[in-house]
């Protein structure tokens, strides 16, 4: 690790994350989708360049906020569940490792639920994964723990890019277990997941400011050297519209003020949609978001051409209709197998 290195704040407690994420604020110029988009068919590498922000509408930022309560209960079961599962599985020797940028509100829950369960400071860090891990992120990782110890944290799973990318990354890495934790899962594809199926994630529609103001990363070696982490920045033009600190703290709440049933853990069959959902409404499978997650972030920044609902009237996708007929995006109800909602990119 560069000494020297300026690592990106969060608007969140640094007890609760240790980012190992270089601050690039001020260092690049971010660029609209529409700019991106051109740039990358040009030939440049997506993920070096970075996104502008923009503040959320005042009316879709109220309503999220707003229905933040009905679905603290069942993120804070899925928090409980998982963190048994990988506290069974490693415990005292666990080290959460979350993906930047969903993976990081999910390791603090996961930290205070066993901080609070069993009196235990687990450690935990937020990483980059752009075309694999940050190299040096992990290597300073694993000079201070076991590789047995690490766990990689996230949301969600969706399409399967950020298991494929941690398997083929962690094989760098002897003794470090490539598997997935996540809240959510339908997939297959997670070793270790809260709940088996799609449900809402308050904190996923809200992408920066319910993940500590913090960019998305990139890896561009005009600002990150070699013996740099990958690079983010602090997001401070949008302060005022940060619930990062309130989404884990009414979670936190509900999780130590309940009693919560803790889900058995299962390990169902990989078994992935997407394929053929792009097959029969004939688009590519980039433009597919799947999950309701996916497709509640995706509302708030591409280009929908439609909203797939399994059922319109499902109560999971009551906020992700709403913040669709928000934007004007046209929703269709489609016989989906496991995922509840698919958006669809222009």
């Amino acid at each position: 690790m560069n000494k020297q290195l300026k690592v990106v704040k969060s608007s969140y407690d640094p007890k609760d994350v240790t980012m190992l994420v270089k601050d690039i604020t001020g260092l690049v110029n971010p660029v609209t989708v529409a700019e991106k988009d051109e740039m990358v068919k040009n030939g440049a590498f997506e993920r070096a360049i970075m996104i502008k922000e923009y503040p959320m509408n005042q009316e879709y930022e109220d309503y999220i906020t707003s229905r933040f309560d009905m679905y603290i209960p069942s993120t804070a079961v899925a928090v409980a569940s998982v963190a048994e599962q990988i506290y069974k599985a490693k415990g005292n020797d666990l080290v959460l490792v979350s993906i930047v940028r969903a993976g990081i509100p999910i390791g603090i829950l996961i930290k205070r639920y066993l901080a609070h369960t069993y009196h235990v400071e687990i450690p935990h860090y937020a990483v980059s994964l752009v075309k694999g891990l940050d190299d040096n992120a992990m290597k300073y990782i694993l000079s201070k723990h076991k590789a047995g110890g690490i766990q990689f944290i996230d949301g969600w799973t969706g399409k399967g890019t950020v298991t494929n990318e941690l398997v083929d990354s962690a094989k760098n890495y002897a003794g470090v277990d490539a598997s997935l934790a996540v809240l959510s899962d339908v997939t297959g594809l997670a070793k270790y997941a809260g709940i088996r199926d799609d449900f809402a994630v308050p904190s996923a529609p809200m992408n920066a400011c319910a993940t500590g103001l913090v960019s998305i990363t990139v890896f561009n070696n005009d600002v990150v050297g070699p013996d740099d982490f990958h690079g983010a920045m602090y997001l401070e033009d949008l302060e005022s519209h940060d619930h990062s600190r309130a989404f884990v703290d009414m979670v936190t709440e509900y999780m130590i003020s309940h009693n919560l049933t803790i889900i058995p853990e299962t390990h169902p069959a990989v078994y992935l949609e997407c394929p053929e959902v792009a097959k029969d409404i004939g688009v590519d499978m980039k433009k597919l978001n799947p999950g309701i997650n996916e497709a509640a972030r995706a509302i708030l920044r591409r280009d929908l051409k439609e909203l797939l609902v399994r059922r319109a009237d499902d109560w999971d996708v009551q906020v992700i209709v709403s913040l669709a007929r928000m934007k004007g995006v046209a929703i269709r109800e489609y016989p989906l197998k496991t995922y509840k909602a698919i958006s669809v990119a222009k």
